[in-house]
This record gives C-alpha cells, structure tokens and sequence, in this order.
C-alpha cells in the first residue's frame, strides 16, 4: 500500500486543482522514454498543467516512493510507463480513483487506460526480415521478461521463428534487463559460443548499442560479419554506417496522446469507458543485414539488395 492515510488524502487529490500531473518513467538516459516526457509536457503545456517528471531507474520501490510523493503534491492525476516488476501500486491508485494513464507498459490484470506499441507486430517484422535473408541462427538479446514488452517482443520473435519452421535455439536467447552493460556482456557470449549466430535482434536502442559496442571491439563488422536489427531507433542510427534496420515507436505520440485521456477523464469530457490505444511501429530498411548464399553461415559479400531508406 501506499503510505499515505487514502480516505483523507484521496479525497483531498481529487477536489484539488494544482495545474499539475506526475509523470513517472524508468529511465530518463533512454531516449524513447526523454521523447515520451516531450510529448506529455507539450500536450500538458497546451492545457496550462505543469509535469513533475520522474525516473525509477527500473526499481518498483522507487516507484512507489514517487507516486506517494506526488500525491502528497497533489498532482492532479498521472502518466506511468511501470518499472521492471512494478506497477503493482497502480491498484492502489484505481481503488482510491486517483486518475492515471498507462504508456507503454502494461501491467498484468490492470484495467486501465494505456497507450503502447505493438511489439508482437513490429518483432514479428524484424525477425521475418532476416527468415526471408536465408538467416537461421537469429540471436535476440531482450529486455527484463518481468515486463510486458519484453514478453511480447519475443512472441513476434517467437511466431516469425515457428512460421518458417526455425527452430527456437535456447543458447540464441539472451537477456534479463535493459541495460547497455547487459546486452554487451550477452553480445560476448553468443560471439564465442558453438551457436553463434549470423544476426542479432536487439529488443530496443540501449541493447542495441551493448551490440553495436561489443561487435565494434571485436573487429566484426555489421553486416559483412553479423546481420543487426534493433527494436527503437539507435540514438543517430539513422547518421551512422551501415545504417541500421530497425521498427521505429511513436514515443512522442504516446506521451502526447497519454495526456490528452488524462485531462480529458480528470475535467470530465473523455470517454467514461477504457481506452486501449495501439499505435503500429514503422519498417524501416536501412543497410544492416545481409542475404545469406543458403541456409548455411556464410555471407554475402555484396551489397544489400533493399533499397536503403533515411
């Protein structure tokens, strides 16, 4: 529970008219959730509300110190993308009827409104991309699996896999948090195990820079040595060479729209029934894969045949 007494309190946040609203996010370093908080301070900005912004570094106890918090500042209501393993508060929160929107992540048995991404859709994508290069041996290095994007990033993995009859290689299947440092270290692993793989999908942009950074201090280069995919834009993937291919979010989009519910539920205009809005990612095909000559390991050495897009 929360550790503020939530008849009185409750009570007082919700006839209170502060012009503010907490946003909660689980790492301001990445740059989708930076975007998210863009777009939520835009939309509020319109609207004459402030945001108090927040980041959990992924610990649901921080979470909790920070919604708890926010409510004592009466915040008029929230925008939460739930920490690893968190979330668990926002019941909380939907007893005592505190106004929130969920972006992002969704929280398991939540009935509330949220604004995400299609991950099975934009991982089935990547994923079927490399199939139809004659790749095989795909690698995924994902997130932590407490969260929901996680686990449905490696069912679009998953599904591509089945659809093509590949088989699902367990040594091919990396990860447990959505660090840089994590993703380095289990880029390492695959380079030097008997299963090692011809392209690797990184589940978003910090974990594909851990791949980009360990391929780089191994002298391999992407794609001639190793196909790369990545699930979020790589900060400046789009100035670097080779480009990288990747299924590009609406971050900016999801804050934006995450706070327009808020508002529009907390003055009493919004729809009274549960918003669920899925926004589809973008293909983008740039010059990080190759066609591989067969079903086998070895590369092409020309060049991509897909037209490259900016």
């Amino acid at each position: 529970k929360l550790n503020y007494h939530p008849n009185l309190l409750a009570s007082n946040f919700r006839r209170q008219k502060t012009h503010t609203i907490g946003l909660i996010i689980p790492d301001v370093t990445n740059p989708f959730f930076t975007t998210i908080a863009r777009g939520v301070e835009d939309q509020a900005r319109k609207k004459q509300f402030k945001v108090f912004v927040c980041s959990t570094d992924e610990d649901a106890d921080i979470e909790k110190e920070y919604i708890d918090d926010l409510i004592q500042r009466r915040v008029e209501g929230f925008v939460i993308a739930p920490s690893t393993g968190g979330g668990k508060y926002l019941f909380d929160l939907q007893d005592d009827k505190i106004k929130f929107v969920v972006v992002d992540r969704e929280v398991k048995n939540l009935k509330a409104d949220i604004v995400h991404s299609d991950n099975v859709d934009g991982a089935y994508r990547l994923t079927n991309y490399l199939i139809k290069l004659g790749h095989r041996r795909i690698a995924i290095i994902n997130g932590a699996m407490q969260t929901s994007v996680a686990i449905q990033r490696f069912t679009g993995y998953e599904k591509a896999l089945l659809e093509s009859n590949v088989p699902i290689v367990d040594a091919l299947v990396k990860g447990n948090d959505w660090r840089m440092e994590s993703s380095y270290k289990h880029t390492m692993e695959l380079l030097t195990s008997k299963f090692s793989p011809t392209a690797i999908f990184a589940a978003n942009n910090i974990l594909g820079v851990g791949v980009l950074r360990a391929l780089r201090e191994t002298g391999l280069k992407v794609p001639t040595d190793m196909s790369v995919v990545c699930f979020d834009d790589v900060p400046v993937a789009s100035l670097m060479y080779p480009f990288l291919t990747v299924v590009v979010q609406s971050p900016y989009t999801m804050g934006k729209l995450a706070t327009q519910i808020l508002l529009e539920k907390r003055s009493g205009q919004g729809l009274t029934e549960r918003q669920d809005i899925v926004l589809k990612p973008n293909f983008i095909i740039r010059e990080s894969c190759r066609p591989l000559r067969n079903s086998g390991e070895t590369h092409i050495l020309s060049g991509m045949e897909d037209k490259q897009q900016k």
